[in-house]
Formats: C-alpha cells, structure tokens, sequence
C-alpha cells in the first residue's frame, strides 16, 4: 500500500496519521489571538481616551461658567476643586490610554511579528515548520501503518482462500468422479493456503512488536536511579602543593581521634623547635 492510499484514522486522536494538522492549527490560531487581543485592547484604550476628552470637555465648560458668573469665595473653591479633580482623572485615563496603545499594545505586536514570522507567500514560517517536522516524525510510523493495513488484506485473502480450498476438498470426498490425484492437489492447496493464513497473521504482530521496542515505549533507557550519599573525602590534589608552613599537601584522608591526637603533639613540637 503506497501513500497515495491513504486510510482515514479511526479516531481524531493526536498518535493517528495526519492527526498533528490541529496541534499546528494552533500556531495560525495563535498568531490569530495576538491580533484580536490587539484589538481588544485598542478599543478599551479607545474607550479610556473618549471618557479623558468628556471630562476635559466637562471641565473647561463649568471653569469657563465660573470665571464668568457671579459665584465668589467658599462656595467657588468648592466648585473648581471638583473641576480639578475632573482634570486630573482625565490626565490620568488619557495616560492609560497611552500606556495600552503605546506600551502594552506595542510589545504585543513585537512578540507576534518576532514569533510569527512569515513567507514570501504570506505563510506563517512556523506553521510550515511544524507541518514538515510532524511529517518526518510520522513517517516511520506510517510506513508501518501502511504495511500493517497491506498485510491484513493479504492475511483476509489468504483466510478466504484456505475456506474456499476446504469446502472444495470437502466436496471431493462424497464424488466418486474425484480421482485421488486430483483429491491429492486439492489437499496439497489447502495445506498452503493454511501456512500462507499463519504467516499473513503473524507479519504485523512481529512488525509492531520491533518498532515498539526499537522506537516507540519498549525503547530502552537508563533512567536516572538513587544514589547514596557517601562520606568518603576524594582525592583533592594531584600535584603537590607547599603551604605556608612547608608542608606538601597531596590530598585529604579521614582520620580517627588517635591519629588527631598525635597530630597535634608533632605541631607543637615542631613549634618548640
């Protein structure tokens, strides 16, 4: 069975044959995403900037009623510094504007164009990536598919046959017309129709079981293993190395409290001297 004979998948699972064309969807669903949360964003930086001009515009209209009208002293403080309060709300909703349009709304666009890169042919480049990547990873895979569905025509064949040559020699027992050379091929048949049954039924079986173990869960693996803490104290030091006091330090061994003892009594004697 070549490519061209294509078998539909038996389920929409992500492991069956073309299956992978959602999970790359979702590259193109992606980049999708970042322009309509763009544009979500342009609209409530749309809405903050319109509710920033209503109160200005609020603003100017009553500072302008009260540098004209009548209202003096208290009551006017009053008034203007719920109109400046209006301002500074509007400086600060218009800010907001900004910081969505020109801050977050610009990283955004960055991160899409950077990730999202396209073809000469208007193609998103990580899409025809994936679709090539899960392709190759799928061959193999399909190679046996195919096979496995070649086989299991053959092996259905092959049963079809071995029943056809059964009832034939079955027939041949009750016709005295049937000489016994003739009786002889019709065995002769059934018995090979029965090997190629047996050989048909055990081709894919065989076949799964290698590709499993040499590329799907059967692979083997040394998976890391706990390991004891040790106190033993490694060779630090090669080379010799003198120290302050002369003395060439190799390396570091553990030591009992007799050994600690004498030591000690040679430090101080080599102080003495």
């Amino acid at each position: 069975m070549s490519e061209s004979d294509y078998v539909e998948p038996s389920s929409e699972s992500f492991w069956e044959i073309g299956q992978y064309k959602r999970t790359v969807k979702r590259a193109e669903d992606g980049h999708k995403l970042c322009s309509d949360i763009v544009q979500m964003i342009s609209e409530r930086a749309d809405l903050e900037k319109a509710y920033s001009k209503s109160l200005k515009a609020w603003s100017k209209k009553w500072s302008d009623y009260l540098n004209k009208g009548n209202e003096y002293g208290s009551m006017k403080n009053g008034w203007q510094a719920s109109l400046v309060e209006a301002d500074k709300l509007s400086e600060i909703h218009l800010s907001t504007h900004n910081a969505l349009n020109d801050e977050l709304n610009r990283e955004i666009k960055d991160w899409q164009k950077h990730n999202y890169q396209k073809t000469l042919v208007g193609q998103l480049k990580i899409t025809k990536e994936y679709e090539e990547e899960f392709k190759k990873a799928q061959k193999p895979w399909s190679k046996k598919y195919f096979l496995v569905e070649k086989t299991k025509k053959e092996y259905h064949g092959a049963c079809k046959s071995y029943q056809s040559a059964k009832i034939h020699l079955q027939n041949s027992q009750a016709d005295p017309q049937i000489s016994p050379e003739q009786r002889k091929k019709l065995e002769d048949k059934v018995e090979k129709y029965k090997k190629e049954v047996e050989v048909a039924k055990n081709n894919p079986d065989k076949d799964l079981h290698t590709w499993s173990k040499e590329c799907g869960a059967g692979m083997a693996m040394s998976w890391p293993v706990f390991e004891e803490y040790s106190d033993q104290v490694k060779q630090i030091a090669k080379s010799s190395k003198k120290s302050d006091e002369g003395v060439a330090m190799t390396s570091i061994k553990q030591i009992d409290d007799t050994d600690t003892r004498s030591l000690s009594i040679s430090a101080n004697d080599n102080n003495h001297r």
